[in-house]
């Protein structure tokens, strides 16, 4: 594991207290084949800044305190481009894995290490964002409290049909109330049609249709 501190540091702090990130730089495809053969994904450069750069920024502006970078290859490349940077007031954990090959085998592999102590945000390194997180985590620390049975708060944005791939088409379900998520498939609307569950349609007096 490689850590990297900024300079205020965090150990004047209660742990319970720090509000942790979770970056997973593996994409576990092949979507950005041949450019991701020498160098992860989010290494590519953006307006010469690596793709890793801007979701760190979106963290530290956010207020996060301690991000874990999660990582089963390419580990060498990301340490070389954290010691090149400095975020102060942030601390950067790099965590490698090489035997992962799944979103579900990095979480699992956290969960064994014992390194996430309360709610966190869980971020892929390809994401260029200016979305200020913290009024997303009070939300959901507000549900939580009213439903003990919510585990995760997922957030979507709606982008233009030209940015859109096809690949990428997916409709959610939502409970027109509460805005839980009811169903999430990967198929569209535009594709015509969508199977509900109808158990799902009976319990619930309103579904909202996202896509």
């Amino acid at each position: 594991m490689y850590n990297s501190r900024g300079k205020s540091g965090l150990d004047t702090l209660d742990n319970e207290n720090i509000l942790q990130a979770v970056i997973i730089v593996d994409t576990f495809s092949q979507k950005l084949s041949p450019f991701c053969e020498h160098m992860p994904s989010s290494l590519i450069p953006l307006v010469n800044r690596p793709l890793l750069e801007y979701t760190l920024e979106c963290l530290f502006l956010s207020g996060v305190q301690e991000t874990i970078i999660f990582c089963s290859s390419f580990a060498e490349q990301v340490r070389d481009f954290i010691r090149e940077e400095r975020w102060p007031g942030l601390a950067i954990n790099i965590v490698v894995s090489e035997g992962c090959r799944s979103l579900g085998d990095a979480m699992r592999d956290l969960d064994t290490k014992a390194l996430i102590r309360s709610d966190f945000v869980l971020l892929t390194g390809n994401l260029v964002s200016n979305l200020q997180l913290m009024p997303a985590l009070e939300r959901h620390k507000r549900i939580q409290k009213a439903d003990k049975g919510a585990v995760m708060t997922l957030i979507f944005k709606e982008c233009g049909r030209r940015w859109k791939a096809p690949e990428d088409d997916f409709t959610v379900a939502l409970d027109s109330k509460t805005s839980r998520i009811l169903l999430y498939s990967k198929k569209s609307r535009s594709q015509g049609k969508i199977d509900i569950p109808m158990e799902t349609v009976l319990e619930t007096a309103e579904i909202d249709l996202r896509s």
